[in-house]
This record gives C-alpha cells, structure tokens and sequence, in this order.
C-alpha cells in the first residue's frame, strides 16, 4: 500500500511540474503606446518569484521590481524613483495602464501622466535577440 501511494504521488509531481513548464514560468513582454508593431519597452514576467523586470535602455541591463498583483488576469507593480510609475496589465486585452505619479510641495500625490499601451507576449528567447540587438546599437553609438 505505501508504495502505490509513494508511486501515486511520484506520479503527481511529474505531472504538476511537467504542466508548470507548459505555463512558461519566465516570459517576455514587448508594449508600445502608439505602434503595437514597433518594441518600445521591453519586461520580462517571472511568473515563480512574482517579479517584473524592465529592460532599461540607458544602462543596458534588467530592473527587477515586485509586483502588487500576479494572477490569470492582471499584473501590476511600481516602479519607485524620484517619482512613482505605476503599471497594470490586463492579460485579457494585453493592455497596459501606465501612470505617472508624484509629490508635490504640499505632500499631496498628483498625476502627472497617464497612458495606455498595447503589449504582446514573447518567448524569451525572442526577448534575449530583441535585447541583444539594442544592446548592440546602443553600445555602437
């Protein structure tokens, strides 16, 4: 009896981790405000650590920041500088809501921008060439 139920869950894990890799659990994303053809920002989803990341073009390298919210249906998470960017994806639409937010003299929180993008998934390896290929131009100017 206990080694059918041993083999039982033997089975079971095979099968949950083999369903885990299906999902994809690291994937790119590309999101343009104004040509969905053309790859204006570039993250990458862990959809195990619960992070987003952002491909930043001024210094070449990956940005991790945690995400308020990971599930089937949205992600969203903040980016925190001198100012505040917050960002929610509806993975229905493959939208994106982007807001630019900021303190003012008096403490308050105000708006300062606010747009909407439209992203599509990639594999992560057409997320490594993209990147390589900007790194190159980036580096050759």
């Amino acid at each position: 009896m206990i080694k059918k139920l041993n083999i039982f869950f033997g089975i079971l894990l095979v099968t949950n981790a083999w369903s885990d890799e299906q999902t994809l659990p690291v994937a790119g994303l590309s999101c343009s405000a104004d040509d969905p053809s053309r790859l204006v920002e570039l993250w990458s989803l862990d959809s195990r650590s619960k992070t987003v990341s952002y491909w930043s073009r001024d210094d070449f390298q990956f940005r991790e920041f945690p995400t308020k919210r990971f599930d089937q249906k949205i992600i969203a998470w903040e980016q925190k500088s001198d100012f505040n960017l917050v960002y929610v994806l509806d993975k229905a639409t493959m939208r994106q809501s982007g807001t630019k937010l900021f303190i003012d003299k008096n403490g308050g929180l105000k708006i300062e921008k606010r747009w909407v993008s439209q992203c599509q998934i990639l594999t992560l390896e057409l997320l490594k060439k993209l990147i390589k290929q900007k790194n190159s131009i980036g580096h050759a100017r």
